[in-house]
């Protein structure tokens, strides 16, 4: 089972407009919600490709519970804290044909100290039955990163394998710990290692753990592992949106790791699942069938 940390889950809408502007009175053609969250997006994607998983999270409010009720239905168990307020809601503008999505990320409730230890006690519960962890997203108001650097540490201490996708701030401290795998964007590793060229941001962030997936927008995934660097990547005719595709390539690499795919398979599998991400409506969502569609599709070159 794949354990999937969300502190900070959210319920996603799409707001689509005729056109969008600023200062005016816009009028919504449509609305669709959906279950979100960089973490529960990774769940949903461990558990389209065939492998158990659930989520550990800090749910608050009607919303909270309406995205507990989601994932339930969808097959993946919930665990974690309750506290007061409402889980943030994130909003994605779509306007036309335009693919380029507006993104208004809500703050989300707040934590007392009491309330994230309990958080962390439920963490030291779960990883017993775990056979790796995810850590996605980011955290909210109450909470720091030393809570994601506790979390890493907890699991390198039992032998769990734990890959991390989260904010540089919070990747920075949890880096001392030596999580086995990182997620990260071309402009986080920049912000992080100081370092402009990407050959040198892989080496410097290799050095805290043992596997690092860079990606790049369009020119694809640099993923370092096992004394190996490769770059893969694919094309899509259509975008229909990319939001929550990083979060699918995470969602594939974990589950590789679980099955202890080789690096290029490895590659190919989460360039595969960010790809198929796009094709679909729902955020953050992929069809299995079309992971398989375009996983021959994926080309991978060694560095």
């Amino acid at each position: 089972m794949i354990l999937v940390v969300s502190a900070n889950p959210s319920v996603d809408t799409i707001l689509r407009f005729k056109e969008f502007g600023m200062g005016k009175v816009n009028r919504v053609l449509s609305e669709e919600r959906y279950p979100g969250g960089k973490g529960v997006h990774a769940a949903y994607g461990i558990k389209e490709l065939g492998e158990d998983v659930e989520i550990l999270g800090i749910w608050a409010g009607p919303e909270g519970e309406w995205i507990k009720e989601q994932c339930e239905k969808s097959g993946i168990p919930v665990s974690g804290i309750t506290v007061a307020g409402n889980t943030r809601s994130c909003f994605t503008i779509k306007t036309g044909n335009d693919t380029d999505d507006t993104e208004i990320l809500m703050k989300g409730p707040k934590t007392e100290p009491e309330e994230t230890a309990l958080f962390l006690e439920k963490f030291d519960e779960k990883i017993k039955m775990a056979d790796m962890v995810v850590i996605s997203g980011s955290l909210p108001e109450g909470m720091t990163g030393s809570s994601y650097s506790r979390m890493v540490k907890t699991a390198h201490e039992r032998n769990v394998k734990v890959m991390i996708d989260v904010a540089p701030d919070y990747m920075s401290k949890a880096l001392k710990h030596k999580p086995f795998a990182i997620h990260v964007n071309d402009d986080e590793s920049r912000e992080i290692t100081k370092e402009n060229d990407i050959s040198k941001r892989i080496t410097k962030l290799g050095k805290h753990t043992g596997m690092v997936a860079l990606t790049k927008g369009k020119e694809g995934l640099y993923l370092s592992c096992c004394g190996k660097t490769i770059h893969a990547f694919t094309h899509i005719d259509k975008v229909i949106s990319a939001v929550g595709s990083g979060d699918s390539l995470t969602a594939g690499i974990a589950v590789a790791t679980l099955r202890n795919y080789s690096p290029e398979e490895t590659a190919r599998l989460g360039v595969a699942c960010g790809a198929a991400n796009c094709l679909r409506e729902e955020l953050g969502m992929f069809y299995k069938k079309d992971v398989e569609d375009i996983l021959n599709k994926v080309e991978i070159n060694r560095i």
